[in-house]
């Protein structure tokens, strides 16, 4: 797994979208590394501002339950909405739980 963590990391540095959320995938579960939620949400963060919903998804999914990062739901509300918009089924399903609980 080593070197798919080296070619990943290079990849997401040069704002490989699909790199940066397999990252951020890897680090969040610990797989082949010491799980990381800090470095999750900077790749997350990083794939979900160029746009990808899976990890706009995945972002929302941070903030809402404080994993990496201090819960946040309005933060969790904006991510989702942005993933929704594209299609993301989870974020759509979360989306209808959510309106209901950040207030």
């Amino acid at each position: 797994m080593s070197k798919a963590i080296y070619w990943y990391t290079q990849a997401a540095q040069y704002n490989e979208v699909q790199s940066q959320n397999n990252l951020a995938e890897i680090y969040f579960q610990g797989d082949g590394v010491t799980v990381d939620k800090q470095k999750a949400f900077y790749w997350f963060s990083r794939a979900a501002e160029q746009g990808s919903a899976k990890a706009q998804s995945n972002l929302a999914l941070l903030y809402y339950h404080g994993a990496g990062v201090k819960q946040d739901k309005q933060k969790a509300f904006y991510w989702f909405n942005k993933a929704a918009e594209q299609g993301n089924t989870i974020a759509i399903q979360f989306l209808q739980n959510l309106k209901f609980d950040i207030n």
